[in-house]
């Protein structure tokens, strides 16, 4: 779809487009202004500059029909806000709305739902179920992570069998790697055996993540502690370096224990595969060196060899690019 379709066009008859690119300084204030998360937004303003609706962009018809609604103000923000205030006791408008601001207006949609929460205590399942979903959803869109897991745990214990819960279990995978991964994996814990196969498997990833996390966690807690030990902080910095975890702590780690370890040879190249990592390639070729003076096995010589001959390749090429370069 673009603006140049003939349906487009007749549609937006005579409103203005005006189209921001995300990445130019201008684009700044409008996305902070109106919570633009996603690209592309199309938003339709009103000639005071205020928002009348969000339409989408599925093809020039869905658009077309989207934009026609948007023109004759059914179903726009400014309606469902007004219709809502003139029938605050109208639960579905309330939730239409809910659902409508939960994205880019969070903390509004967040507001509707705390009221529907004591309205909506003696209604039907599916209504009881939809309303902790979009709370939640809404929640988890202004940052409150904890909130909105504890709200869909609520709908997927007490509601199991509700669209709501579908939902949430569809949801949360997208906000457990915010969590602390102890908090995450207790959620888990609690849920994964109410939910069907297909919901346990969508949600193995999330909880391989965090258990992942929580090795890192536990990783860090154990250098932290090992004090003086060579050996304890070799093993803590070569896990570091193959899990690609705390690259910086990992070095420090490394060269404490090679001073420890008056330069052992195992430890160095521990360092040297830190080093480059880290980007400080001739450093890590002259501690590579050293360990390969110093060790006599002969599986350990061809691995610290294969490590030279590699980096000192990438040495030569980046010095080669460097006289290629223009000064």
């Amino acid at each position: 779809m673009t603006l140049r379709d003939p349906q487009v066009g007749e549609a937006l008859g005579a409103f203005i487009t005006v189209r921001y690119e995300a990445a130019h300084a201008d684009a700044d204030a409008v996305i902070k202004k109106f919570n633009v998360s996603g690209f592309p937004t199309l938003l339709v303003l009103g000639p005071d500059g205020a928002e009348w609706d969000e339409v989408w962009g599925q093809g020039p018809a869905h658009f077309v029909e989207d934009l026609a609604r948007v023109r004759a103000g059914t179903d726009t923000l400014p309606a469902l806000r007004q219709r809502l205030k003139s029938n605050p006791a109208d639960t579905k408008l309330a939730l239409d709305l809910a659902d409508k601001l939960s994205n880019r207006h969070a903390d509004e949609s967040v507001e509707i739902c705390k009221r529907l929460m004591e309205t909506t205590k003696d209604s039907d399942e599916e209504t009881r179920a939809r309303v902790l979903f979009l709370h939640g959803y809404a929640e988890s869109n202004r940052e409150g992570f904890e909130t909105a897991l504890g709200l869909w745990k609520r709908v997927i214990t007490e509601l199991p069998t509700t669209k709501g819960a579908a939902n949430a279990a569809m949801f949360c995978g997208n906000v457990l790697p915010e969590l602390p991964p102890e908090r995450g994996l207790a959620f888990l814990a609690k849920v994964m055996p109410l939910l069907s196969q297909a919901q346990r498997e969508q949600l193995e990833g999330s909880r391989g993540y965090l258990y992942l996390k929580a090795a890192e966690a536990a990783w860090l807690q154990r250098g932290e502690a090992a004090g003086d030990e060579p050996e304890v902080l070799n093993m803590l910095a070569w896990e570091c370096f193959q899990r690609g975890w705390h690259t910086e702590k990992a070095l420090a780690w490394a060269h404490k224990a090679a001073t420890l370890s008056n330069r052992d040879p195992n430890i160095l190249d521990t360092l040297a595969n830190l080093l480059f990592k880290s980007g400080a390639l001739e450093e890590a070729i002259r501690t590579e060196e050293e360990a390969l003076a110093k060790v006599e096995d002969a599986a350990l010589r061809l691995g610290f060899e294969e490590n030279l001959s590699m980096w000192k390749a990438v040495l030569s090429l980046r010095q080669e690019r460097g006289k290629r370069s223009p000064k």
